[in-house]
């Protein structure tokens, strides 16, 4: 489905973070102003497709006006360094002053996918991917409940997470009325919480976190919760699991990721398969990455589970690597998060991680033999 197996993932991060202050990752990695050398850099490493996003924000104006420069500059530089972008559209920033809560905010929403997807259409070759909202429950966990982004609230994050949904088809079928052929990629965290050792009366709490809150924004894009949102499986689409090595930890320390030798967490092909079956629609990784000197070792574990994953036949689509540069924390911005296949100099210069593009050699090399196997058969 997509242009490579390998896919870079550009963080474009454009909401407020919990001290008010606007998040804009696109400009702080300067992407904006290098993304046709970025581009450049992943086609050096034979890797033809991006994870790439606008921000809602800068773009709508008052009185219904929109500020398009940024997403033509983009969709410009995907087409002249044949790099096939799934867009993000709503990457965590909703402009200031549109409650999300409000009835108004599905159509506010809808009509600026809609005016998006037409922009794409005059501007992109070839099929459009887009991600309407970008991890919709982790976002509704952080401004429902925990206060992270706006609107801060504590207590709503389920009401969030409906309205939410309610928006996103609203908005896919905005999307389809420009084009009908659109793949939808919907993006959210696979997440999984154990019982505390020796508390086996907490691990049906566990299992409704893990079967319930895990997948209820899939449920309700796929029409099996809430049927009268209107989702539907043809709505799911592509199913974007986002998974780092903080994903599985124990009630009651969610902030304690669980340790890599715990014999309670699930290898990575184990998730995929347990998503694989409740839904059966495509997969795609569609965000992982580690920090620092980890990084090479986490490729090389991904690497593995893919290959499991494969033998057990569960089939992905892809593996996106977020974010592909280093980028700055969003609530301490002086914090600089080392986690791509290139870090940043103060000047802005990309630096390829050497260990991380080692490890990845061997998934490079599978994405050819995959690539050569699907020429064959065309």
């Amino acid at each position: 489905m997509f242009s490579s197996f390998v896919i870079a993932g550009f963080d474009c991060t454009c909401g407020r973070n919990r001290h008010g202050n606007r998040i804009d990752t696109v400009a702080s990695t300067r992407h904006d102003e290098f993304v046709d050398a970025d581009y450049r850099m992943l086609r050096t490493l034979k890797i033809r497709a991006a994870r790439d996003g606008i921000s809602w924000p800068s773009i709508e104006r008052a009185s219904g006006r929109y500020d398009w420069q940024g997403l033509d500059r983009l969709m410009a530089a995907s087409q002249r360094n044949s790099v096939q972008v799934i867009y993000d559209l709503c990457h965590f920033g909703i402009p200031d002053g549109l409650d999300v809560f409000h009835p108004s905010f599905c159509e506010a929403f809808a009509t600026f996918c809609y005016e998006a997807a037409t922009r794409l259409r005059r501007g992109v070759d070839g099929p459009l991917f887009i991600t309407p909202f970008n991890e919709p429950s982790y976002f509704a966990w952080a401004a429902g409940h925990a206060a992270l982004f706006p609107p801060y609230e504590t207590g709503r994050a389920m009401e969030m997470k409906v309205q939410i949904a309610r928006a996103i088809l609203t908005a896919i079928d905005a999307i389809w009325s420009v084009d009908a052929r659109a793949t939808i990629v919907n993006v959210d965290p696979i997440c999984r919480a154990v019982a505390p050792r020796g508390q086996p009366d907490r691990e049906a709490e566990a299992e409704r976190f893990n079967a319930g809150a895990v997948m209820e924004t899939w449920d309700m894009l796929s029409g099996r919760l809430f049927p009268d949102l209107g989702g539907s499986p043809r709505h799911l689409g592509v199913m974007g699991l986002n998974y780092y090595w903080t994903n599985q930890w124990e009630l009651g320390s969610e902030h304690l990721p669980l340790a890599e030798d715990d014999d309670r967490r699930w290898p990575l092909s184990r998730l995929f398969a347990s998503v694989s079956q409740r839904y059966g629609a495509p997969i795609l990784l569609s965000e992982t990455g580690h920090l620092g000197s980890l990084r090479a070792s986490w490729v090389r574990t991904v690497t593995e589970q893919i290959r499991v994953a494969g033998v057990q036949g569960t089939q992905l689509l892809g593996v996106c690597f977020y974010p592909i540069l280093g980028m700055p924390d969003w609530h301490e911005p002086e914090r600089w998060l080392d986690m791509g296949l290139w870090d940043l100099s103060a000047s802005g210069e990309r630096m390829l991680h050497v260990e991380m593009h080692q490890a990845l050699a061997e998934l490079l090399e599978m994405q050819s033999v995959i690539g050569a196997s699907e020429e064959r058969l065309s």
